[in-house]
């Protein structure tokens, strides 16, 4: 495979730039007519006797259950890890490959944790600012 000169390197890195601003602004102007039906959809759950949830919230509840599967999934990561590494028999590959399983789901899981915790304190910021 050839490889990028310099000159189509930042070609292609400006391009790429470019199209995820692109992205983000039409990701955030696409939001906007939506934001202002919030009224209209909270009249409809209340004749549908249903609870309406506020955005801020719904998002909370998604990034919560999200990160939730993926803490369970790097928790199962490190018990594969270290099942990998009592089977092992003193091969020194599958301690190795073992040990990086274990130090992988470590280091993701306090990755996952962290990014719980951010976004909790952005969601009830969020939510006290905008509901209140």
């Amino acid at each position: 495979m050839k490889s990028l000169s310099a000159r189509n390197r930042t070609k292609f890195f400006l391009w790429q730039k470019v199209s995820l601003i692109s992205l983000a602004m039409f990701l955030l102007f696409s939001y906007l007519p939506v934001y202002g039906q919030l009224e209209e959809l909270e009249n409809v759950a209340q004749q549908a006797d249903m609870d309406y949830v506020e955005t801020p919230v719904l998002i909370g509840r998604i990034v919560k259950w999200i990160l939730s599967f993926m803490g369970l999934f790097l928790a199962g990561m490190i018990i594969y890890g270290g099942v990998l590494w009592m089977t092992a028999g003193g091969n020194s590959e599958q301690i190795s490959k073992a040990r990086k399983t274990i130090i992988n789901g470590i280091i993701g899981l306090v990755i996952v944790v962290l990014a719980y915790s951010i976004a909790f304190f952005v969601v009830r910021e969020m939510t006290e600012k905008i509901l209140k």
